[in-house]
């Protein structure tokens, strides 16, 4: 059996977020698109249509590095200036893929009957599993470079087998291919991920798992421009733990201005770091339904779309404290620290997959001209 999601979510009538970064100036328009320098961090895949300009690093998580829309010369993605930059925290730069999203208590959860250990790479006191099992491991690579009967369109193709040669597989017993496709045309850069269970030495035991990506999204200084960001989430946030960073299971109202209320549409100023986890839900914007997020920039009136399959349940919305140049819109399959959660799986997003099945699911993002009120 195939599982699959396709672009065709239903409204649940919750709640659109609206948060404003940055203070307004007067830009009127995009600048020339500046040369592109050469990445910092290597081997890169390069691939350009007359719409794009985006590099990617196999060997380095199978990261969706760099991403330029060359019409307007934005950069969608926050893109690393050093090697050592990149290599130190390769979550903040580009789509970074996270396989099981986000932390795990201790690295270890129980799931019908069976026992999963994972490393724990969070030091104390947090003492976690961050990030997955695929983040910092090499892919292999297909680029379809675009051809000149159709200038507009490529096709990135990356692959990454989990088996019993990884170091991972005594705590994650499972065989497994993880495939993303990356799709470039004129309007929109889509992403399609694909799992397949290969197991086949116990098939009784579906492979749990989750998936997300950190997708840490560029923004211009405060200084020079403003950004507003929507993103279609539940009217609660999870409490999490200020040390652990784990959800405790309470569900938070939004604080006051921070909850956007369509008739009103309130905004606000956040001068401090975000960091929140709350559910997803599907939204109706301009009448269709959404789920996803919105990135705004009025001075260059141009929107920035990122919608995201039905399956991805959860959020995780943070900025580094050191850097305001970044917004992570991590889209989440599962919730924090899911399988130990003492929740119902619909509210936590526990998926399994048989043996010898498929999953799949799908992003995308667009850039277009807007005309802003």
């Amino acid at each position: 059996m195939t599982l699959a999601y396709r672009f065709n979510a239903f409204a649940l009538g919750a709640q659109l977020l609206l948060f404003s970064t940055g203070m307004q100036t007067s830009v009127s328009r995009a600048a020339p698109s500046p040369a592109i320098a050469a990445s910092p961090v290597q081997p890169v895949h390069t691939v350009r249509t007359t719409h794009w300009f985006a590099e990617i690093a196999p060997r380095h998580g199978g990261q969706l590095l760099h991403l330029r829309h060359l019409p307007s010369g934005h950069e969608v993605f926050h893109y690393p200036e050093t090697r050592e930059q990149f290599l130190a925290q390769p979550e903040r730069f580009g789509v970074p893929v996270l396989f099981p999203p986000n932390r795990i208590a201790d690295g270890r959860f129980t799931w019908r009957g069976r026992d999963y250990v994972l490393p724990v790479n969070e030091r104390a006191p947090r003492n976690n599993h961050l990030h997955g099992i695929v983040l910092h491991e090499p892919w292999q690579i297909e680029v379809s470079p675009p051809e000149e009967a159709a200038p507009d369109h490529a096709r990135v193709i990356l692959s990454f087998r989990h088996d019993n040669t990884r170091a991972t597989f005594s705590g994650y017993p499972y065989t497994f291919l993880l495939t993303i496709t990356y799709e470039f045309s004129p309007d929109e850069v889509g992403q399609t991920t694909c799992l397949r269970n290969l197991d086949t030495h116990d098939a009784k035991i579906p492979m749990p798992f989750g998936l997300g990506f950190h997708t840490a999204f560029r923004l211009p200084p405060p200084q020079q421009t403003r950004s507003h960001l929507r993103v279609t989430a539940a009217d609660y946030h999870w409490e999490l733990d200020p040390v652990r960073r784990l959800p405790t299971g309470a569900r938070i109202p939004w604080p006051e201005g921070e909850r956007y209320q369509i008739a009103a549409g309130q905004t606000i100023d956040p001068c401090r770091p975000l960091v929140y986890h709350c559910p997803a839900i599907t939204e109706l914007i301009d009448g269709k339904p959404f789920r996803g997020a919105l990135l705004d920039f009025p001075e260059q009136n141009l929107r920035l779309t990122y919608e995201v399959g039905g399956d991805f349940k959860h959020w995780f919305l943070w900025t580094p404290p050191d850097d305001s140049r970044v917004l992570c819109i991590e889209p989440m399959t599962w919730m924090v620290n899911a399988p130990n959660q003492l929740l119902p799986p619909e509210t936590t997003g526990m998926l399994s997959l048989n043996s010898g099945d498929t999953w799949e699911t799908a992003t995308r993002i667009r850039l277009l001209r807007h005309r802003f009120q």
